[in-house]
């Protein structure tokens, strides 16, 4: 049941969309409001896809870097091998 004020007029949220104009107004604010919110969230969206693509490419990056240090990890132990290899060689034949 409605309240009802010193005037013995009933009053609830109903009577403020009584009024087509009025209606029509707070549905403009509402959309308004949703399409700032979309916005809004699309700008996040796109920030965090771009720092995404960044990360990915930064990722690749280190990936042949690491590649590349594998690499000569592996030269420098062949090296070492060879060095000693030679060198027990060495004391061997002496």
């Amino acid at each position: 049941m409605s309240e009802i004020d010193i005037n013995n007029e009933k009053t609830s949220e109903k009577n403020v969309y009584d009024d087509p104009r009025t209606a029509y107004i707070l549905l403009g604010e509402y959309v308004s409001d949703l399409n700032r919110r979309l916005n809004e969230y699309q700008t996040a969206c796109d920030e965090q896809t771009s720092i995404n693509k960044t990360l990915k490419t930064e990722n690749e990056q280190l990936k042949v870097k690491l590649k590349q240090s594998e690499s000569k990890v592996i030269d420098l132990c062949k090296e070492v091998y060879e060095i000693r290899k030679s060198k027990y060689a060495a004391e061997y034949n002496e």
